[in-house]
């Protein structure tokens, strides 16, 4: 992860790899505005500075009555306090935050904190982030 872009680097990117994918000039333009949001974002520059940082991280949980929950969380970094404490922040990305976080997106966070700190022995919080 960069700490520093541009959105001109950002549209090239999306530009290239849209064409690639066959995306419409619209939807291209969106991926732009939608990548340098997330960039700007505190989490995201958060995570920049953190010497662990997973992508795509698969994750699994037993739940106290046995169910298993499995997902794949977006992001999780690895957050260090003022006061030398570490913590897993771990981030989910969403398109559709307009109008509030659902629930089921909070109950998915959740869980997905819950599985991190279980594999960790680490705390874990969650993060949805709107695109």
């Amino acid at each position: 992860m960069v700490e520093s872009f541009s959105d001109t680097a950002v549209a090239r990117l999306v530009r290239s790899r849209g064409r690639v994918l066959g995306a419409p000039e619209r939807e291209r333009e969106a991926a732009t505005v939608a990548v340098v949001a997330a960039l700007e974002s505190g989490l995201l520059r958060q995570a920049a500075r953190s010497p662990d940082v997973r992508r795509e991280v698969p994750l699994h949980l037993t739940l106290p009555d046995g169910t298993r929950a499995e997902g794949s969380a977006d992001l999780a970094y690895l957050d260090e306090d003022d006061f030398g404490e570490s913590a897993w922040v771990v981030v989910d990305f969403k398109t559709d935050l307009e109008e509030g976080a659902k629930d089921e997106y909070l109950t998915q966070i959740a869980l997905y904190a819950d599985a991190v700190s279980a594999a960790t022995g680490l705390p874990a919080d969650g993060s949805l982030l709107g695109l």
